[in-house]
């Protein structure tokens, strides 16, 4: 039996969709989930015997989902994949600042396309024309900030030959002990939060087949972006004062979230990681007593499109010289 212990992952970015990329990074992970799926439909027919009709093969698609730490170097390429568009690279020295944010919805704008390898010593296989429909970060105490991607490909494939060894990323994950989150603007990071959840889905439709797809699927792009955030904290009056002017108003606020790592780039810069919805609103606020523990409030937030500032806008500032 193999060990799951021994399998290994690789990502790289297409210049055509569905076409096999060089890979890029060697990414190391905690759970992954890529399979081949065949849409397979029985023929609605009687057959005049005691058993069912025949199935026939009608669509081929891939899909997956892969699990890992949010380290400072590896995040990039996941955030050009979900959002879409990267600026240029800025920062002197040896701090580089990646700028993320999400595609147009015109003709010409596509979200870019992925090939991922994964080595399961039994057989390699790749997935290409992969694209990430949701992406999600998460963080609780005394643990890392982890993030999850789910991916729809157009097709897998079996390799002749094994990977490349590509050194994976030697940087430390961000933690949550590192992250803090800013509401409304204010420069000083809200006391005390318990819990971090953010969720960003482009909702694409992987089951579109015409006929110049033929047993494939039309390549999927993103819908209405949905940006959601599920926050926990103590019960303190400030978690009450933002409840009475958030949730039990209407009004729109600007949220961030913010991680800076424990070790530094070059002089003082450290890695960090910043999420900035400009435009969000409070959907849900309570707090509930179950027991003696301490009284925790659940908030539950969304992006929403106001039409000036863009959806989001994520900077990653890592060491990394050049656009992923």
């Amino acid at each position: 039996m193999i060990s799951g212990n021994s399998v290994i992952a690789q990502v790289g970015k297409e210049s055509t969709w569905g076409t096999a990329a060089t890979m890029q990074r060697q990414i190391r992970f905690a759970s992954e989930d890529f399979k081949y799926t065949a849409v397979k439909n029985q023929e609605p027919v009687l057959t005049g015997r005691i058993g069912a009709s025949r199935y026939d093969l009608m669509g081929i698609r891939a899909e997956g989902s892969l699990s890992l730490l949010a380290r400072p170097d590896d995040l990039g390429i996941f955030l050009l994949g979900a959002l879409g568009t990267e600026a240029a690279v800025s920062g002197e020295g040896a701090a580089k600042t990646h700028t993320f944010k999400a595609i147009d919805n015109n003709l010409t704008a596509h979200l870019p396309a992925f090939t991922f390898a994964l080595d399961r010593k039994v057989k390699l296989y790749t997935y290409t024309g992969g694209k990430i429909n949701t992406l999600s970060f998460s963080a609780a105490p005394e643990d890392y900030l982890t993030l999850d991607i789910e991916v729809f490909a157009r097709d897998e494939a079996v390799a002749s030959s094994g990977l490349t060894p590509i050194t994976p990323s030697s940087l430390k994950a961000f933690k949550f002990h590192q992250g803090k989150v800013y509401f409304a603007g204010s420069t000083t990071a809200f006391g005390h939060i318990t819990n971090i959840g953010f969720d960003y889905n482009n909702n694409m439709e992987n089951n579109i087949q015409t006929t110049g797809t033929g047993l494939y699927y039309y390549e999927f792009d993103p819908n209405t972006r949905e940006i959601s955030m599920e926050l926990e904290m103590l019960y303190l009056p400030e978690a009450e004062t933002f409840r009475q002017s958030w949730y039990k108003t209407d009004d729109i606020l600007k949220v961030k979230l913010e991680f800076k790592s424990d070790e530094i780039i070059t002089g003082s810069t450290p890695y960090s990681l910043t999420i900035e919805v400009p435009a969000c609103q409070v959907t849900e606020c309570s707090a509930s007593v179950g027991g003696s523990e301490g009284i925790r409030q659940s908030v539950s937030l969304v992006g929403i499109d106001n039409a000036i500032n863009d959806l989001i806008t994520v900077t990653l500032v890592n060491g990394v010289s050049g656009k992923y």
